[in-house]
C-alpha cells in the first residue's frame, strides 16, 4: 500500500466515522476511531476523532488492542496540543493526553496513531478506547459516548503471506505460508544470531517432501526446501516446516531476529511460475528465570502457575520450561515454586536464581 493509498484510506475512514457520527442526531460528544484494513507489513496512520465537542480543554485516552495483530508505532499531533503519550506494545495499549487552552468545538482530532501490522492475513485485532479524562475549558465534565474501531490484516489478492512468529526458550514454531495458491516449490533461508539461539530440529509440515540443510547453523543460517511429489498444489493456510529452537545460554532475555529470506516460491506445473510474496519475520527471546507464565513479569503468580504444573492440574501443561529451574538444581519440581515465591516475597537467601 503506498503513502498515497494509506492517506486516501485514511480520509476515507475519518468520512465514514464522521458520517455515521451525524446520522446518529446525538449533540452528545463522541470519542472513537474506525475500523482499518492493512496489508502484512504495511502502516495506517489512525486519527482518533472526537465530534461534536464543545469548548474543549483536555482529553486522556488508551487505546488497547491485540500486539500480535498489530503495533503502534508513533503518536502524531492532531488538532490539539499534544501533551504527553506512550507506546506500550508488550502491554497492548498506547496512552494519548491532549490539551487545548483555547478551547476546541465542533470535530476535530485528538492525535494520530500509526498502526503497523504484524500478524498474517486474517488476524482482527479490537480498537478498544478507554477515556481518562475529558473536560471542558471551565473545568467541567464532559459527558461523550464511545466508538471503537478494529484493525483486520488482509493480504491483497493473490499475494501469499511467507512468516515466522516469535519463540522463547526451547519451543517449536511452524514457519506458515498464509493465502497460498497451487503452491508448488518453497525454498527459504531462515537466518539468527547463533551467539544466543540454536536451531536443533526442523521437521517437514504440508508438502510432500521437506529437505532441512544445516551445514552452516553455527552461523546462524538454516536452509529449508518444500516441494509436492505426487500431490497437486497446495492453498491456503499452508505449513512449510515446523522449527525447534533452544537457548544458547545466554543472559534472560537475550533477542535474536528470526528473519526468512525466500530463494524460490512457484506454483506447481511444469512451467513452475513465481507467485509473489511478502515476508514477515519473528523474534526469539531467550526465557526469564522465573517467568513461566511468560506475562513479561515475575510474581507470586508464576509460583502458582509452576506449582500446579508440577503437581499436573489440568490447565498449567504450557509453562516456559527454561524459567522453571530457579533453584538450579537441574529439575523442576515443587522446591522450585516455594524457592520463587520466597524470591518474589523477598526472604533472604532468596535474592539469585540459581
Amino acid at each position: 500500500m503506498t503513502k498515497r493509498t494509506r492517506h486516501i484510506f485514511t480520509c476515507l475512514s475519518i468520512f465514514a466515522f464522521l458520517s455515521m457520527s451525524l446520522a446518529s442526531a446525538t449533540t452528545e460528544t463522541i470519542i472513537g476511531i474506525a475500523d482499518f484494513t492493512v496489508e502484512p507489513g504495511d502502516m495506517v496512520t489512525a486519527p482518533i476523532l472526537i465530534t461534536d465537542a464543545k469548548n474543549l480543554g483536555g482529553c486522556e485516552v488508551t487505546i488497547t488492542f491485540d500486539s500480535s495483530v498489530l503495533h503502534a508505532t508513533d503518536v502524531v499531533v492532531g488538532d490539539m496540543e499534544l501533551l504527553a503519550h506512550n507506546i506500550d506494545n508488550d502491554s497492548m495499549q498506547v496512552y494519548v493526553n491532549a490539551v487545548s487552552a483555547s478551547g476546541q468545538s465542533g470535530n476535530l482530532t485528538l492525535a494520530y496513531v500509526n498502526l503497523t501490522a504484524v500478524g498474517v492475513s486474517g488476524d482482527v485485532s479490537p480498537l478498544t478506547i478507554e477515556v481518562g479524562t475529558i473536560f471542558a475549558t471551565d473545568y467541567n465534565e464532559t459527558q461523550y459516548t464511545l466508538r471503537n474501531g478494529s484493525f483486520t490484516v488482509q493480504s491483497q489478492s493473490g499475494v501469499a503471506t511467507i512468516s515466522i512468529g516469535d519463540a522463547i526458550d526451547n519451543e517449536t514454531i511452524p514457519i506458515a505460508i498464509e493465502n497460498g495458491v497451487n503452491v508448488g516449490t518453497c525454498d527459504i533461508t531462515l537466518s539468527f544470531n547463533a551467539s544466543v539461539v540454536n536451531v536443533t530440529n526442523v521437521a517437514g509440515g504440508d508438502f510432500d517432501k521437506t529437505v532441512p540443510n544445516f551445514v552452516y547453523v553455527r552461523e546462524g543460517l538454516v536452509r529449508i526446501g518444500a516441494f509436492q511429489t505426487d500431490n497437486p498444489g497446495l492453498n491456503g493456510r499452508i505449513i512449510l516446516a515446523n522449527v525447534t529452537f533452544a537457548s544458547t545460554g545466554r543472559p534472560t532475555g537475550a533477542k535474536s531476529p528470526l528473519n526468512l529470506s525466500v530463494t524460490t516460491f512457484k506454483e506447481t506445473t511444469l512451467v513452475g511460475a513465481d507467485m509473489p510474496y511478502i515476508v514477515m519475520n519473528g523474534t526469539y527471546t531467550t526465557a526469564t528465570n522465573g517467568d513461566v507464565n511468560d506475562d513479561g513479569k515475575v510474581d507470586l503468580h508464576d509460583a502458582t502457575c509452576l506449582a500446579k504444573h508440577v503437581l499436573g492440574i489440568p490447565g498449567f501443561e504450557n509453562i516456559i520450561e527454561g524459567a522453571a529451574d530457579v533453584d538450579g538444581s537441574g529439575v523442576i519440581d515443587v522446591a522450585d515454586a516455594i524457592y520463587l515465591a520466597k524470591h518474589v516475597l523477598g526472604v533472604q537467601g532468596y535474592e539469585e536464581f540459581g
